[in-house]
């Protein structure tokens, strides 16, 4: 997907943004499953849920173990991150640098997944004390959230909220 939809509940209103640098003329393509997903269980979720076969380029390569090994990887440390990642922050920073580095070895460029990487290496700085490495973390985050939500939805706000508060630490 080139980009991505954000809700924004206060004024009621679906917003389209850019996940990608998009030529003139080239279509936009969002996601309605899944990306991390292996290709099989893609094509799978698209047909059960949405009624049709995906022709994104990535789909439309066809079977690609390589592919679906790193997209494993994702899955396997999205949950280790959510089960293990404060109880051992170091680890839990390492699994964020390898979430991020498998991101874009799959091409997978949605802002709101590398939001939320940041956001929570920000916490994990927190924890370990390093007041400077948890502010890097958050201005990123933030850098993430206006790409993918804009600069003046709740959660970038928060975010915004958040860095002041890392001043003061």
């Amino acid at each position: 997907p080139n980009c991505e939809l954000s809700w924004d509940d206060e004024l009621k209103e679906e917003h389209v943004y850019a996940a990608t640098a998009i030529e003139p003329g080239e279509e936009l393509c969002t996601y309605f499953i899944d990306i991390v997903a292996v290709a099989a269980e893609r094509q799978q979720a698209a047909r059960q849920r949405q009624g049709f076969e995906c022709r994104c380029w990535l789909c439309s390569q066809g079977p690609n173990p390589v592919s679906d090994q790193r997209r494993n990887q994702l899955q396997q440390l999205e949950e280790q991150l959510a089960m293990e990642g404060a109880d051992d922050p170091e680890r839990g920073l390492e699994m964020i640098r390898d979430l991020l580095r498998l991101y874009d070895a799959e091409g997978i460029h949605l802002q709101s997944l590398r939001r939320q990487a940041c956001f929570n290496a920000s916490q994990l700085f927190i924890m370990l004390g390093d007041v400077e490495g948890a502010s890097r973390w958050a201005k990123q985050a933030y850098w993430f959230s206006v790409r993918c939500q804009g600069p003046n939805h709740a959660e970038t706000r928060t975010l915004i909220r958040h860095i002041k508060e890392l001043q003061f630490y």
